[in-house]
């Protein structure tokens, strides 16, 4: 463990820090998203998933 800690520097703990918590709050979020706007589309599943699985084309 000390090695890997010597190994690179402390920019990229910030970084691999920040990307694990960014990425954690998300995951967190898009299920309640999806449980949300399932609701709104009563129960329509299909259209739902389309709408989260089309989104990162959209980026």
């Amino acid at each position: 463990m000390n090695y890997l800690l010597l190994r690179y520097n402390k920019p990229i703990f910030i970084r691999l820090c920040g990307e694990l918590l960014t990425r954690t709050t998300e995951s967190m979020l898009a299920l309640i998203m999806i449980i949300y706007v399932n609701k709104m589309l009563n129960g329509n599943v299909i259209i739902t998933m389309l709408i989260f699985g089309l989104q990162p084309l959209s980026d």
